[in-house]
This record gives C-alpha cells, sequence and structure tokens, in this order.
C-alpha cells in the first residue's frame, strides 16, 4: 500500500485511523482524488487498540447523540457499502448505576433520549437482573438500550481501507508530515518526510497528534493523548449477553474472550502497560462478577485516544485557514462516530448539506477571543 509520492492531489488526509479511513473513502465514493499519509503503519494507534463499543446509550441530545445515531445506522448498511463484514453486533446495552444520585442522573438522560426518539427505557433492578443473571445483587438498575453493540474495530478501518484504495486513494505508510503549506490564508498542501504535496483540501485526522499536526498550520486545537489499558481474558462460556456499562466496561467476544476495560491515564504519549493499573481494573472486575477471580488473562494491551479540554470532538473547517479541517478529538468514541464523521467530513469538503450539524464542534472554539462551546 507504498506508493510513489503524488506530487498533487484534492484532497490530503493525515491518518490512517477510523477517521481518516471513513473520509478518504466517502471523498472518494464522490470522485475526489485523495492521498492519505500515515506517519506510522495503518490502524497503528486508537483504532486498533480499542474493544469497539458501539453505544447510543452513553450520549445526550446534541452533537454527540446524532454522529452515534448516525453511525449506528451507517454500521448496518456497511456490509452492502463497504462488501465486507465488519461483525457489528447490536446486541443491547445495559449502563448501570452505581449510587442512588447516579440512578437518578440516569434516569433523567433516559428520559431526554427518549423525548428525541432513542429506542432506550429505565430499567429497575429485577430487569437488570434478568437481563443480565450474572451481575451481582446489589445492582441497583440504570438503562437498556437494544441499539447498542459493537464491531470488529480492525475489519471496520480495513473494510474502508480497501474500498477506498479501490476507489483510487493513494495510501502512504511511514510518511510523516512535517509541515502545512499555507498561502494567503488557505492550505494548499502538506510537506512530508518524503516530499511535498499539493492539495486544495488537507484533512488533519492525525489523532493524538492531531494538536501538533494544527499546530503545525498556525491552529490551536488541542488534542491530549489519554491512555486505555484493556485486559483481555480465556475464552469462556457466555457470561455476559450484552454491552455492560457504567460499573464496568465489560463484553465478550464471540469467541468468547472477555474484553474488560478502559482505564483513562493523562500520561502523554506513553503506551506502555503498567502493573498497577492493570490490577486496579481486575479489583474493580471481580467485584462486579466475583465468578471471574480465576479466570486467566491472557494477554493486555494500551492504547492513545484523543481528548480535548472540553470533551468534545474538533470538526470541520478552519475559520482561520481555509481548505484546513480537523477530524479528530473523539476520546474513546473514534469507533461509535467514525462512520459519521467519515460522512459529514467529505461532505463539507463537496459542498453538500452536512447530516449533521457540526458547529459546536469547530476547532476555534480555543482561540482566543471565540466564545466558549459548552459540552452536548
Amino acid at each position: 500500500m507504498t506508493h510513489s509520492l503524488p506530487h498533487e492531489a484534492d484532497v490530503v488526509v493525515i491518518g490512517s485511523g477510523i477517521f481518516g479511513a471513513a473520509v478518504a473513502y466517502n471523498l472518494a465514493a464522490q470522485g475526489a482524488d485523495v492521498v492519505m499519509v500515515e506517519r506510522g503503519e495503518f490502524c497503528g494507534e486508537a483504532s486498533g487498540a480499542n474493544v469497539g463499543l458501539i453505544t447510543v446509550s452513553t450520549k445526550a441530545p446534541g452533537l454527540l447523540l446524532d454522529l452515534a445515531l448516525l453511525s449506528a445506522d451507517l454500521y448496518e448498511k456497511m456490509p452492502e457499502m463497504l462488501g465486507k463484514d465488519v461483525q457489528y453486533q447490536r446486541v443491547g446495552g445495559l449502563v448501570l448505576a452505581g449510587t442512588p444520585a447516579e440512578l437518578d442522573a440516569r434516569r433523567t438522560l433516559t428520559e431526554a433520549q427518549r423525548a428525541v426518539g432513542v429506542d432506550i427505557r429505565h430499567i429497575s433492578a429485577e430487569e437488570a437482573l434478568d437481563l443480565e443473571p450474572a451481575l451481582p445483587e446489589t445492582v441497583l438498575g440504570g438503562a437498556f438500550c437494544p441499539m447498542d453493540g459493537y464491531v470488529y474495530p480492525f475489519a471496520v478501518v480495513e473494510a474502508y481501507l480497501d474500498k477506498a484504495r479501490a476507489l483510487g486513494v493513494t495510501m502512504m505508510a511511514r510518511t510523516e508530515v512535517t509541515g502545512i503549506t499555507v498561502e494567503d490564508g488557505r492550505a494548499t498542501g502538506v510537506e512530508t518526510s518524503r516530499g511535498p504535496i499539493r492539495a486544495r483540501w488537507v484533512v488533519n485526522a492525525a489523532g493524538s497528534w492531531a494538536g501538533e499536526v494544527s499546530a503545525l498550520a498556525g491552529i490551536q486545537a488541542p488534542t491530549v493523548p489519554v491512555r486505555g489499558q484493556v485486559m483481555v481474558t480465556e475464552p469462556l462460556p457466555l457470561i455476559i449477553k450484552h454491552v455492560i456499562l457504567g460499573v464496568t466496561s465489560f463484553r465478550q467476544t464471540w469467541a468468547g474472550n472477555a474484553l474488560i476495560g478502559g482505564t483513562t491515564e493523562k500520561v502523554g504519549h506513553d503506551k506502555e502497560n503498567t502493573l498497577a493499573v492493570i490490577r486496579q481494573l481486575a479489583r474493580g472486575t471481580i467485584a462486579v462478577y466475583p465468578q471471574l477471580r480465576d479466570v486467566q488473562v491472557l494477554r493486555i494491551w494500551a492504547g492513545l485516544r484523543p481528548g480535548t479540554p472540553d470533551e468534545m470532538p474538533l470538526l470541520g473547517e478552519s475559520r482561520q485557514i481555509k481548505g484546513f479541517v480537523v477530524a479528530g478529538g473523539a476520546f474513546r468514541n473514534g469507533m461509535l462516530y467514525g462512520p459519521a464523521v467519515g460522512q459529514v467530513i467529505a461532505e463539507e469538503i463537496l459542498g453538500k448539506p452536512l447530516s449533521v450539524n457540526i458547529d459546536v464542534a469547530r476547532p476555534e472554539r480555543f482561540v482566543v477571543g471565540e466564545r466558549a462551546t459548552p459540552v452536548a
């Protein structure tokens, strides 16, 4: 997937995770000439280091819920759209409350979600145990959303990349962006470790490194890497039928392995696993599922999630530098928002009506003098 470096393109996409892959596909499907550049290997960072949760149930009405609903619809269509099975399983999800205050807050959120048409309902402790008998009897209740599920992250990104390549996207691995060319207030290309590429649009989908890439264009779009650690157990009999959220993040794969995680650690770009944190994660899991006490952990991994100071994504064309588009900052929800972001960013570049209004996520909200945007 590495070619001779093209000298020009309609669009240069920086990054090959779910955001970059989905943007490249959507643009190429509309006839755009796209070059994707990746400083390492394809899908080598956050998109390859997550558990693939597709959870509508945790999003309040607003941008994030709109993106989640659009993505859930696109995941249903993905086998036909991309020609591959991405192992999307809409098994439903339980969001559990750990305290009475959390239960009240969860009920309020559930009512707000139902008011805008989300298929979700409040459940009592008894209903939670009926749905998942393996839960401890101390469970307080929460919400159940039939729309929640999961995918196999590598299959999703691979499907987007393969389809994009078939549509003519040139993909350059081990090609680091070292500069953004700006002329008369507009991005006109990139400088890379293998030479320059001129383009009419530049899309920054560099994940946890998006802040540094934006800075190359003189844009303040802060992105904070947040480490998450995950445990994978030996194959087990079916313990949990749904996605479990709130008390702990827990799901089982088709082969029976349990995926348990993930943590939230602001440690810069350090991707090392740490024994202390893994022990803490294991203790928290056993407190909820004591039957897992003697289960063997086969492996652990860590990845860097791209967070932002206000916990909102960074989406859309810069008001300061025309032609420079940011697609990032999704924290732990990149796989959830990815299909929707790919579609919406392509719509913006191509001058089409946007499927989702992304104004609250514009990158300039962090610039001094711009009005601060609350979390939606």
